[in-house]
């Protein structure tokens, strides 16, 4: 937090009404709703390009949490908005609304491209290659922020209400909000070409004991064959490679390892693939990460970096289809999974994910979500935890997520949009966080004349989100909450 002197020595760039900090999913969607909005928005990102853990990240599929288990969309507006439009051009299968296709694999040049053009067309101002340095505060307002461009220096921002979407509370944390830190997982995401994933998928036809059902998601082998054969998308869930036989009887014979030095997981081994293009994502380490000391998070990604040629020359020998796979990219940055979460005015969790809760701040629902145990002890994946792995299920039920949810305690014109900041991460995945941040977007648009988040009425805000096709409850629901 810095004073008025000292912003002073920073020149004054541009003012709005909204202002976002972090361009990834969560933020792409606020600066988009906001502006939607009616409000004159700005979008900082540090990278080059949006998209964060989806982009950057190479986290090229959207895990399905938009359908319920019957199939009804329950997360709709911006999120089904953006899925739409990358199927219309040929980012995703059209035929993506459907509980059985656990994720929804994207084209990540596709995707970047479409959230490009998505605020262009609403007139949002995006400056990337930026950092948000730090707050310039009046007591405990924002009233504008400092940047770095990478070229060309340091400048000031001033707004009236602010989006934090940074993924780490990191605007939050820079205001003055009390704050969590905690050491997360982190992965290291790569993609290879030329692989026959034909192949591999009649390894797992002839092999369907090896299918990783109850992993990661529910799903069967008759599911993953039909999502393959009728849709071109290949995905088996996060933990395959702990049964894959070609996978551990490498390990039990010391021609593969499972952890070097501080990357474990490497025989986790969920995998996306898109038959039109033989690309397939590799999603197959677990580093834990302490973000607050930047020596080791810095060694820690390089020693991530370093471990794929090794795994990918592995592969090449050992997985059918692999034989002639060549290494296309890296991401560009690792997935965290949290680490700096703010305590929130309500502490959303799990077991509420778990069941139809109803809040009457209620700004966008999702599926109910269980859980399938599977066979395989949890210390064999990350050390311990749970008993046993488990698979998401996703219910015929919804629960609401409450505004309140999205609110830090101590700064009133801030508003947080990224999943994984607040309510111990649960609400992290992307489907999610497009979610939250739309409805951050647009309170962040209705609260700016009035630069303080309570005194914005919750209705005009959820009447808002209908406008925008946010979806929050049937008929009776809508009555109930007087809408």
């Amino acid at each position: 937090m810095l004073g008025e002197n000292y912003s002073l020595a920073a020149s004054y760039l541009a003012e709005a009404d909204v202002i976002v900090a972090g361009g990834g999913s969560a933020g792409f969607s606020a600066a988009l709703a906001a502006a939607r909005q009616g409000a004159k928005t700005i979008l900082v990102e540090k990278n080059a390009i949006l998209g964060g853990v989806a982009t950057m990240g190479m986290m090229m599929s959207i895990g399905n949490h938009i359908c319920t288990g019957d199939d009804r969309l329950a997360i709709r507006g911006i999120p089904e908005e953006l899925v739409d439009r990358l199927a219309r051009e040929s980012g995703t299968n059209p035929n993506w609304k459907s509980a059985k296709h656990q994720h929804i694999t994207f084209d990540i040049e596709v995707m970047i491209d479409l959230m490009y053009r998505m605020l262009s067309e609403a007139g949002v101002k995006i400056l990337i290659n930026t950092t948000v340095t730090d707050t310039l505060m009046d007591g405990n307002r924002i009233k504008g922020v400092l940047i770095s461009h990478d070229k060309a220096g340091r400048f000031r921002l001033s707004g009236k209400t602010f989006v934090d979407a940074t993924g780490d509370a990191l605007l939050a944390a820079q205001a003055g909000e009390v704050c969590t830190l905690n050491k997360d997982q982190a992965t290291m995401l790569y993609l290879l070409s030329d692989v026959d994933l034909d192949e591999l998928y009649e390894f797992l036809r002839t092999h369907q004991e090896q299918y990783p059902t109850h992993l990661d998601h529910d799903s069967t082998f008759a599911e993953f064959e039909k999502n393959w054969l009728e849709n071109g998308i290949f995905h088996t869930p996060h933990g395959g490679g702990l049964i894959y036989s070609f996978i551990q009887d490498a390990v039990k014979e010391g021609g593969y390892k499972k952890q070097v030095g501080n990357i474990g997981g490497l025989d986790v081994l969920g995998l996306f693939g898109l038959k039109q293009n033989k690309t397939c994502l590799i999603n197959s380490n677990v580093l834990f990460v302490d973000c607050g000391d930047p020596w080791q998070s810095s060694s820690v990604e390089i020693e991530a970096r370093g471990m794929i040629k090794p795994c990918v020359d592995f592969f090449r020998k050992a997985m059918p289809g692999f034989q002639n796979a060549k290494l296309v990219s890296s991401a560009r940055e690792i997935g965290l999974r949290g680490w700096r979460r703010i305590h929130g005015q309500y502490p959303f969790t799990n077991s509420e994910k778990g069941k139809p809760s109803r809040f009457p701040d209620v700004v966008w629902c999702g599926p109910c979500i269980g859980w399938a145990e599977s066979k395989i002890p949890a210390e064999k994946f990350f050390g311990g935890g749970l008993k046993y792995l488990g698979g998401q299920v996703k219910l015929n039920t919804m629960h609401d997520v409450p505004f309140r949810a999205l609110r830090p305690n101590n700064v009133p014109n801030l508003v947080m949009a990224s999943g994984k900041s607040y309510a111990g991460g649960c609400l992290r995945p992307i489907a999610h966080c497009l979610a939250a941040g739309q409805a951050a977007g647009v309170a962040a648009a209705l609260a700016a004349p009035l630069g303080d988040f309570d005194k914005m009425d919750i209705r005009s805000l959820q009447s808002a989100l209908l406008r925008q096709g946010v979806y929050l409850g049937d008929t009776q629901r809508l009555k109930e909450l007087g809408l």
